[in-house]
C-alpha cells in the first residue's frame, strides 16, 4: 500500500496538511498499528509536550505523536497506510529510517507526500500548489495537475531526509506542497 504521510511544524502551515491526512483517517476509519517513540527525535525545549487534565483532574504529559495508520479498501482494489507526525528535531536520518523500516514491514514501496508553506500569494485567489516527485509517471500526473517543481534550494525539512531515504532504496516518492497566505498563519487555518 502507498504511504500518504504529512508532517506538523515548519512543513504544515495552517496545519493545511496534517489536518487533510487527519481527516483521511476519519473519514476511512483508518486503524493506528504503530508509532515512532518521540525520545530520541526531539529537543522538548523546542518542541514541547503538553499537560492535559484527565476525567479525574489528574495531569497527564502528551508528548509529540508520530502514528502510523492503516486502511484495507474492501473492494480489494488499494489499501493505504498513513502517517502523522511532527517535524523531528533531531537525528532525522535515524528517524527516516524507522520510516523506511515501517514501508519495509508493510511491502509499501511509495509514499505521496502533503506540506504546506506560508507564501506571498493572496487568499482571494486559487491555492497554488507546487509538487516534485522521484518517479518520471508521477512526475507526469503532477505537472498535468498544475503542481509544477519549484526551484527552491536552501534550508530544508525532514520531508527532504525521506526523500533521500528513499532514493537510497529505490521506493517512489511525490510530495505535493500547498501554498497559504503568509498573513493567515493562525493555526488551523
Amino acid at each position: 500500500p502507498p504511504l500518504v504521510m504529512a508532517f506538523g511544524g515548519w512543513p504544515d502551515a495552517g496545519e493545511g496538511a496534517t489536518q487533510a491526512v487527519k481527516h483521511m483517517i476519519r473519514v476511512l476509519g483508518a486503524t493506528k498499528f504503530a508509532e515512532i517513540d518521540p525520545e530520541e527525535f526531539y529537543d522538548f525545549t523546542q518542541t514541547r509536550p503538553n499537560v492535559m487534565l484527565t476525567q479525574s483532574g489528574a495531569r497527564r504529559v502528551q508528548w509529540p505523536t508520530n502514528r502510523f495508520y492503516y486502511w484495507q479498501n474492501e473492494e480489494g482494489e488499494r489499501d493505504l497506510t498513513l502517517f502523522v507526525g511532527i517535524e523531528p528535531n533531531l537525528r532525522w536520518r535515524a528517524y527516516s529510517n524507522l520510516v523506511m523500516e515501517v514501508m519495509r514491514r508493510t511491502n509499501s514501496r511509495s509514499i505521496f507526500h502533503m506540506g504546506a508553506l506560508l507564501d506571498a500569494v493572496p487568499h482571494t485567489r486559487e491555492t497554488r500548489v507546487t509538487g516534485s516527485s522521484n518517479s518520471p509517471q508521477w512526475k507526469s500526473q503532477l505537472e498535468s495537475l498544475g503542481a509544477h517543481s519549484s526551484n527552491y534550494e536552501g534550508p530544508t525539512g525532514i520531508t527532504s531526509a525521506v526523500m533521500e531515504a528513499c532514493n537510497l532504496r529505490g521506493y517512489s516518492y511525490a510530495s505535493v506542497w500547498g501554498h497559504a497566505p503568509h498573513y493567515l498563519h493562525a493555526t488551523p487555518n
